[in-house]
């Protein structure tokens, strides 16, 4: 296994913004219909559940892969068992909101297929330079 440490350098601010905007949404998608399910027939959803209800997603114009949005409903379902909650908080996009949520990693860490050239990555098209 090889680690890559690479500071991503300022230019690419937008790009990963826009990024952490569509983990956002689809974190805060999973999170609502999570709680709606459990609302109507008191079970939880597992990330084998939820794969269903975002199958598509990437091809319906979010920029993420598919990888990437079911690393996002497994890490929902941990962090929901972990904390024994039925709700995560809502994750805010909105960079002059007071409550502005931390940037996620939009980086596949299980990913085998991440294409690499030196100082460099690539997540969805855009090559992000070190």
């Amino acid at each position: 296994m090889k680690t890559l440490k690479l500071r991503i350098k300022d230019k690419h601010c937008k790009v990963l913004d826009q990024l952490a905007s569509e983990v956002n949404f689809v974190l805060n998608y999973v999170n609502d219909l999570c709680f709606k399910h459990l609302q109507r027939t008191g079970k939880f959803f597992s990330a084998f559940d939820i794969a269903k209800y975002t199958a598509g997603a990437s091809k319906a114009g979010l920029n993420l892969h598919n990888q990437t949005i079911q690393a996002i409903t497994e890490e929902l379902v941990l962090r929901r068992k972990q904390f024994k909650k039925a709700k995560l908080k809502w994750r805010v996009s909105n960079p002059n909101s007071a409550k502005k949520s931390l940037r996620l990693d939009t980086f596949q860490k299980n990913s085998h297929q991440i294409p690499i050239r030196p100082n460099q990555i690539r997540q969805s098209l855009v090559w992000f330079v070190g």
